[in-house]
């Protein structure tokens, strides 16, 4: 939890992972990978274009990379905040508990 909590925290250096755990997963229940693509590419596009447009490596890069962290064994499933519903589709699950932390203050004022 403590590392998910780092990897979300900061809007500024880790701007897609903020996006995607504060705002897109509260808002999309339920999703696929080019949902993901797709917004991710509208909220990092005024950065570059060339770097974030839709369908650009570097943004595919990011999306593969937010969806694995969640989705593989060596990395944070054990969470439990992602579901692979089949081959395209991802459920989000709201965390009941963070670890040993019962809110996200406690998180933050722990570290």
């Amino acid at each position: 939890w403590f590392m998910h909590h780092q990897l979300s925290a900061d809007p500024e250096n880790a701007e897609a992972w903020h996006f995607f755990v504060k705002s897109f997963l509260p808002k999309n229940k339920t999703f696929t990978k080019k949902d993901l693509q797709n917004q991710l590419a509208m909220k990092m596009m005024p950065h570059s274009e060339k770097h974030f447009r839709k369908g650009s490596p570097m943004n595919t890069r990011i999306t593969n990379k937010l969806l694995e962290c969640y989705t593989k064994p060596e990395a944070l499933v054990d969470l439990g905040i992602l579901n692979v519903t089949d081959e395209k589709n991802f459920e989000f699950n709201e965390p009941s508990l963070l670890g040993p932390w019962k809110t996200p203050d406690d998180l933050a004022s722990n570290y």
